[in-house]
């Protein structure tokens, strides 16, 4: 679950997302040509390759039109900032049966000889689903680690803002959760996933997780009494005394921890805080 509900690019808000959509289509209606499905192979046309290929432009214009239409419906969902996997999935599981739907509609107007019925429609979505998804999950999964990577990569060329390495307080306070007493030093960050904690503790300049059924709204009374704990995200809070640099602007920012690789992002509604913190 921590995997699904990692940051994920939110594909039309980006200038690149139509590019990743123009693939999707291109892959898609060479699928489609080569396998012919639901018996089209004995189907002969004059414009058999030109109907074949309307799949594609099908598939792109349902995607583009959900995004349009849900996004300014639901903002707070379809927030760029809040954006995961999670999301990503939940969407196309929505998405995939209106495909199927338009394209059995589309195939009864288009093949005459394709027959009416429940089976045909099941039919063509057993296909849609088999046909779309590898294109799909493969440019999801390529974006994703271009995003990550992208994201993680340090660089002396970039415009990087540099923190001193501060060590962590040097007491011995500790918080209890349930059965769990965990020591204030060591603990890096908080990450949510609804119900569930995950927290990331360096001992010994390793990296330990462990998972606890607690949210952050019952955590965060417990860490009033620590002032380095900031809330960056709504799924993150974060031990700024571990945090060695960061990167972005206020639109785009993302914190970088000791003995920690991947980012940690930092959404809009916290940027101005995280900002005061590390210039003081």
């Amino acid at each position: 679950m921590n995997y699904l509900n990692r940051p994920f690019p939110l594909l039309l808000s980006k200038k690149q997302g139509w590019l990743y959509i123009g693939a999707m289509v291109l892959v898609i209606d060479l699928l489609v040509i080569l396998q012919q499905p639901f018996g089209i192979v004995n189907w002969h046309h004059s414009d058999k390759l030109i109907i074949l290929s309307v799949y594609g432009i099908l598939f792109a214009f349902i995607y583009a039109n959900i995004y349009f239409i849900l996004s300014p419906l639901f903002p707070r969902f379809y927030n760029r900032d809040t954006w995961t996997f999670s999301k990503e999935v939940r969407v196309l599981l929505f998405f995939f049966p209106l495909v199927g739907l338009v394209n059995w509609m589309y195939t009864l107007a288009a093949i005459s000889e394709f027959p009416f019925s429940f089976f045909s429609f099941l039919q063509i979505q057993f296909y849609t689903f088999i046909t779309d998804i590898i294109p799909v999950f493969s440019i999801l999964f390529y974006m994703e680690n271009r995003y990550l990577l992208r994201h993680r990569k340090i660089s002396e060329e970039e415009d990087i803002s540099l923190l001193p390495i501060h060590p962590p307080f040097q007491s011995i306070n500790h918080i209890q959760i349930k059965n769990f007493r965990l020591s204030i030093n060591e603990i890096l960050f908080i990450e949510s996933n609804r119900n569930d904690l995950t927290i990331h503790l360096l001992r010994d300049g390793k990296v330990f997780e462990k998972t606890i059924r607690y949210t952050l709204k019952e955590l965060e009374p417990l860490l009033t009494d620590y002032p380095q704990f900031q809330r960056c995200h709504l799924s993150y809070i974060v031990n700024m005394e571990w945090v060695v640099n960061y990167e972005g602007d206020l639109s785009k920012m993302q914190l970088y921890l000791q003995n920690y690789k991947p980012y940690i992002p930092v959404s809009r509604s916290y940027t101005h805080q995280v900002k005061n913190i590390l210039s003081s």
